[in-house]
């Protein structure tokens, strides 16, 4: 419930109180899962996106990695939900000013799902809108 509470927090413009929620709701997962787990890896994501909303970027790129390293030891490097991840990564090291790292991680995704799925499917087609759509270094 805390987390459903945190989305919709997030998604009514507060971030702060979201961030509360996701907290409660890492305790809670944690508890119940422990830390290597998918629901633990999906809530630190989600938590990410939250800390990159609020611009603490070096503690979103931690829940970033935290959530990749489970994706990758667990699934792979081709698992969509990693792939997901690492446009979030990403987005953080673009705001950042990580520019060239940022645009890697896309490209190598956009590589990943262009095999996999196809590039006209939506994951991909979203990937490449990411990758056009990230700032360059002056």
């Amino acid at each position: 419930i805390a987390a459903g509470k945190g989305a919709v927090r997030l998604h009514r413009g507060q971030a702060e109180s979201a961030l509360v929620e996701m907290d409660k709701a890492m305790e809670i997962i944690a508890m119940q899962h422990g830390d290597d787990h998918y629901h633990t890896a999906g809530l630190r994501e989600d938590r990410a996106y939250v800390l990159l909303e609020l611009g603490r970027l070096q503690e979103a790129l931690a829940d970033f990695d935290a959530a990749d390293e489970y994706y990758l030891k667990t699934y792979g490097a081709e698992n969509s939900d990693r792939l997901q991840n690492l446009q979030g990564k990403a987005a953080a090291l673009a705001a950042m000013g990580e520019h060239d790292a940022a645009e890697q991680i896309i490209q190598d995704g956009l590589e990943i799902l262009t095999e996999t799925l196809g590039p006209d499917h939506p994951r991909s087609l979203q990937a490449a809108e990411r990758l056009a759509a990230l700032p360059r270094a002056n």
